[in-house]
């Protein structure tokens, strides 16, 4: 399809007495409503506000004349507020009966929606030929702009990832904040204003541990008891057994706190 053809395009609505009328010339183009409404443009595609949904979709097909499908339609005609199932009825309207100024072409589930080009003259050799070499020259044009699209893309994702300026002051605001509490807080260390913990509350810590390593301890030794009978008559790595059955211990290392580790912090002996 080209768009510097003329055409000239009769849609006729009984019900609302309503003819519209356009010739579109290169890029301008008029309307004419009856009665009484007459109006000139000359960039396109500019719709009129009173212009009614089928002209304004029927003027979006002629001043573009290339070929839409629904979606395409229904994002163009948001300005207008003009919903989905609006643009897909209307359509499939102008694509209906004969003489329909909008022709209809389906391909499987897809519908495609183009202005009707009965009637207009043909292009020559030469100029389908001078055409073909221009969309040649756009398209190598197009391809080496790729690499600086794609390098202007990266280069605003990266961007848009850091921290605005706002959000920096933000964070300022917040660290000197949690600084000064930091700062006071261990002031009133040093100086002794702050509290400490209690020995009474230690040696409570440290009875309750106490009493949890014992448990650990005895049911430590009955496990391995009822182990040490279940799998004596078994062959194979004991601990390649335990991953298979899921069993979580504390010998080895596999992210369990280990029983000698909480008896040497109760003897007040570091750990590794």
């Amino acid at each position: 399809f080209f768009p510097y053809i003329k055409r000239n395009i009769l849609l006729q609505r009984t019900a609302q007495s309503v003819s519209v009328c356009i010739t579109v010339r290169s890029r301008d183009f008029s309307i004419e409503r009856t009665p009484n409404f007459r109006k000139s443009f000359h960039s396109s595609p500019i719709v009129s506000p009173s212009m009614d949904v089928e002209g304004t979709i029927l003027n979006l097909l002629s001043t573009s004349n290339r070929p839409f499908n629904v979606q395409n339609v229904t994002d163009l005609m948001q300005k207008h507020k003009i919903p989905k199932s609006k643009c897909d009825k209307t359509l499939a309207k102008l694509a209906s009966g004969e003489n329909a100024p909008v022709v209809l072409k389906e391909f499987g589930k897809s519908k495609v929606y183009y202005i009707s080009q009965e009637g207009l003259p043909s292009l020559t050799d030469e100029e389908i030929r001078a055409k073909t070499a221009e969309i040649a020259e756009i398209r190598v044009a197009i391809e080496e702009k790729r690499p600086l699209v794609a390098a202007v893309k990266n280069e605003l994702k990266e961007l848009q990832s850091r921290r605005t300026l706002e959000e920096l002051k933000e964070a300022i605001v917040e660290l000197e904040e949690e600084e000064k509490r930091l700062g006071t807080d261990l002031a009133g260390r040093q100086s002794g204003d702050v509290p400490v913990i209690k020995k009474e509350d230690v040696d409570k810590v440290v009875k309750d541990v106490e009493k949890n390593v014992q448990v650990w301890k005895k049911r430590k030794r009955s496990f391995g008891d009822i182990w040490s009978e279940v799998t004596q008559e078994m062959d194979g790595d004991v601990k390649s057994l335990w991953e298979k059955l899921g069993v979580e211990t504390d010998v080895g290392g596999d992210g369990i706190g280990k029983l000698e580790d909480a008896e040497k912090v109760l003897r007040g002996t570091p750990t590794a």
